[in-house]
């Protein structure tokens, strides 16, 4: 994996993964034909994120933040597709905005947003996926959860602003706590309430992203950010 200096502008050339600290706001370009996965680890802080994707290419985002604030732009060009897993640990206000635009044939985009609220703070998503006019073979999909620990001020707003047919979209939206059958099913096991929550925090922040190098750090990340009691 390859560490990315920072620069508010920012054009992937090469087949490769990528470590990226954003320091303020950004604007990221995968070219044409390029396949890549960024790896990101935010940690209280603010910011834009505009990302284009050109004709044939693909991108991966793997992301891990705590007490964050976003606003995420992307656009999808012809034939390109982009995954988007965004896991959030939040014991403060923390609202992330998507701006998803489809604006050519054939691309796919899959946002996969995982929160844990651990306080009575707000955590909101806003996820507005965008098909323009005419366009064919499209599939956008959005799946959004809440783990909602301490009866906080959780909430999902998901859109889908659609001016096309030929098109696959869906969305999903949980907002909750961990289920009880199964939580007292893992205590009749003998395991104590920390461990339970270290499981199955894990279980969610890291839902359905592909990490291989980086997933020891990701733990270790999560455990430095969440309380277990």
């Amino acid at each position: 994996m390859k560490n990315i200096e920072y620069n508010k502008n920012i054009t992937i050339l090469e087949n490769d993964s990528y470590y990226l600290d954003i320091k303020e706001d950004i604007n990221i370009t995968i070219e044409k034909d390029i396949k890549c996965k960024i790896i990101l680890l935010q940690k209280d802080t603010s910011y834009n994120i505009n990302i284009t994707l050109k004709d044939n290419s693909y991108l991966e985002i793997n992301s891990l933040n705590n007490n964050t604030n976003s606003n995420i732009n992307i656009e999808l060009n012809n034939n390109s597709k982009i995954i988007y897993n965004y896991s959030l640990v939040s014991n403060k206000d923390s609202i992330i905005n998507y701006n998803l635009k489809h604006i050519s044939d054939n691309s796919y985009s899959e946002i996969n947003n995982n929160g844990i609220n651990l306080n009575t703070n707000k955590l909101f998503f806003n996820v507005d996926g965008i098909i323009n006019k005419n366009l064919h073979n499209i599939n956008c999909s959005q799946n959004n959860k809440i783990i909602n620990y301490n009866n906080g001020n959780s909430k999902i707003i998901p859109n889908l602003i659609i001016d096309s047919n030929d098109i696959i979209a869906n969305h999903s939206a949980y907002i909750g706590n961990f289920d009880k059958d199964l939580v007292f099913y893992m205590q009749s096991r003998g395991l104590t309430i920390s461990d339970i929550n270290k499981l199955l925090y894990k279980s969610i922040l890291l839902g359905k992203m592909n990490l291989t190098d980086e997933e020891e750090l990701f733990v270790r990340t999560i455990n430095d950010w969440s309380n277990y009691e």
